[in-house]
């Protein structure tokens, strides 16, 4: 069954722009999405809207939705492709200068997240802070990131798409996320925006979001899928820069975090 909620009808005719569209995916996971829902709406001081995009859930999410849609500019449960078709439905639909993805069961770190971020952004095309890691057999840990991008670092790293506001014009640079990949799309936008189209950034040393190692990314299962979808894209993209400084993939992966 589809179903929609549309928030004013000037919402579909793109008139009443905000300053952030935050988009969430959700599938099945409605305890996640409400906890996400509820960090997202107590937002405070800054200009935003809400869009949640739901693969078709049959477990209470849509009847969620709908206990919220008040606080919603734009939902729809439907049947999609896959993580990046629900990310690019949700682009869309979106009327933000910037755009945040926060999926189902991550969620803000406080009532002032978003709000940080812009004002300490400076108008940079990609402004990203940190991420609290959520796991369940470890003491919680920050994890950082550098000021200074380039393609080594995303050889090995990615920005952390819960606490990145990315202008949403940069997708007219690149196109919509790449569906045929299935984990790294946004690993592989970030890369090339930053590094082949030059896009500004900037680094903002706070902590935005809260991140539950339960992704499709964190298992332990995926980790061939995610070197294949990246080699492929590197070798199509990046070999030159490769054979010049006579890298090889994979590329080791460094661990900086601070710890609680």
């Amino acid at each position: 069954m589809l179903f929609r909620s549309v928030k004013n009808d000037i919402y579909t005719n793109r008139v009443f722009l905000k300053k952030i569209s935050v988009i969430t995916i959700n599938y099945n996971n409605k305890k996640g999405l409400e906890n996400t829902i509820k960090s997202v709406i107590c937002q405070r001081g800054v200009d935003f809207e809400y869009i949640i995009i739901d693969g078709g859930s049959t477990d209470g999410s849509k009847e969620l939705m709908l206990q919220y849609q008040e606080q919603l500019s734009y939902s729809v449960s439907e049947k999609d492709e896959g993580i990046y078709h629900a990310m690019n439905k949700g682009i869309q639909k979106a009327v933000g200068t910037y755009l945040l993805f926060i999926n189902s069961g991550d969620y803000l770190h406080d009532n002032e997240s978003l709000k940080r971020l812009l004002e300490n952004g400076e108008n940079k095309d990609i402004i990203y802070g940190n991420i609290l890691v959520v796991e369940e057999k470890r003491k919680n840990w920050i994890k950082t990131y550098p000021s200074n991008l380039s393609i080594d670092y995303f050889l090995i790293a990615t920005l952390p798409h819960p606490a990145s506001l990315i202008k949403k014009d940069l997708f007219r640079i690149t196109g919509l996320y790449d569906q045929t990949k299935k984990i790294v799309s946004d690993w592989q936008f970030f890369m090339d925006i930053i590094c082949l189209h030059h896009a500004s950034y900037k680094w903002v040393d706070n902590t935005i979001s809260c991140f539950l190692l339960d992704g499709i990314s964190s298992k332990k299962e995926n980790i061939q899928r995610i070197l294949l979808e990246k080699k492929a894209h590197i070798d199509n993209s990046y070999s030159d820069y490769l054979k010049e400084n006579n890298l090889k993939f994979p590329f080791k992966k460094p661990s900086k975090f601070k710890k609680l």
